[in-house]
């Protein structure tokens, strides 16, 4: 993927205006992502139902064990114990190293540690049940749902319009903003921004991974610095990029 935005030429891409210009931007990253990522399949074998911290090696050292007694069947033979103290020593190592390596990556990685630790927990979490609007105790999710998003609603009240005050004005017009004091940023302030990415967050609108973006993060600089150096002087502001989903 690389390769292919570094033979890019984004000037003639670019060509248009702002909206034009980063539909066409991120068309070109979202076909990209579908040529070359690869999707996690899913496996009704034996492995899907492997736990989150052991190491191939070590399922297969289990398999090896159970292999051997199926044919002795007897927990005291030589191979059974060899055997299985091979598998011990392996599941041991295999869940010290995950768990290690997992508390290494926390600052990159903060989801999986704490999926990891919830995990182990005793005590469970649940919601509900709730009473509604009504004083009955709701059933089904779909009443439990209805019963926050009604809750949710009811804090957001309708303002009459109408009547509203006038106040004086603190911002600075837009063309006396592009007038007199330009903003200006280079293409390192467009890296930098990148590089804060935080990668196991969740896709917004543009439907791009932020870990996508950090991996191409040297080769769509230079686009996204003309996308906003257009935005800028067109005094157009990308309300597709200030949108974001709620979760």
């Amino acid at each position: 993927m690389n390769s292919i935005l570094a033979s890019v030429n984004w000037d003639e891409l670019l060509k248009g205006d702002t909206t034009e210009c980063l539909m066409a931007f991120r068309d070109l990253l979202l076909k990209l992502e579908t040529e070359y990522v690869q999707l996690r399949r899913k496996s009704c074998h034996f492995n899907s139902r492997k736990p989150v911290w052991m190491s191939y090696k070590a399922l297969k050292l289990v398999h090896r064990k159970r292999k051997i007694f199926n044919k002795s069947k007897d927990a005291n033979h030589p191979a059974v114990k060899s055997a299985c103290r091979a598998s011990r020593i392996e599941l041991r190592r295999s869940r010290r190293n995950f768990e290690k390596n997992l508390a290494l990556n926390i600052k990159n990685d903060s989801k999986s540690f704490f999926a990891y630790s919830r995990s182990h927990c005793r005590s469970k979490t649940y919601i509900g049940p709730l009473l509604n609007d009504s004083g009955n105790m709701t059933v089904t999710d779909a009443e439990l749902v209805d019963s926050f998003n009604n809750h949710f609603v009811s804090v957001f009240t309708a303002e009459d319009i109408s009547t509203m005050p006038t106040c004086a004005s603190s911002f600075v017009p837009l063309e006396n903003l592009c007038s007199d004091t330009d903003i200006t940023f280079t293409h390192q302030d467009v890296l930098h921004v990148l590089m804060k990415l935080i990668a196991d967050k969740a896709v917004g609108p543009d439907e791009l991974s932020a870990r996508f973006l950090i991996q191409i993060k040297d080769n769509i600089v230079y686009p996204l610095f003309i996308i906003f150096r257009k935005s800028l002087d067109e005094g157009l502001q990308l309300l597709f990029l200030m949108t974001g989903n709620v979760l």
